[in-house]
């Protein structure tokens, strides 16, 4: 959750979940937590070896904007993660 986190500015959460002064710091932490499971090294006991995976997107229209987020994210750890 804390690499996600770091790839995600306050600016780009507010873009993404419309987020305001008055809302709770919860709110604004979830978006991390939603994203993880979305990632094949979260689970390692499924998919051990697959490193050419780079990102599982469950189906739920309600979900989009943590869809936005996570595909930007996943772009940006991959990088991260080969330097």
């Amino acid at each position: 959750m804390a690499k996600v986190a770091r790839c995600v500015t306050y600016n780009k959460a507010v873009g993404i979940f419309g987020f305001s002064p008055e809302d709770h710091i919860g709110k604004c932490s979830f978006p991390p937590v939603q994203a993880v499971p979305s990632f094949p090294s979260s689970f390692p006991h499924f998919f051990a070896g697959k490193d050419q995976l780079r990102c599982l997107i469950p189906c739920a229209i309600d979900q989009d904007p943590y869809f936005r987020m996570t595909r930007d994210v996943a772009s940006e750890l991959v990088i991260r993660n080969h330097h």
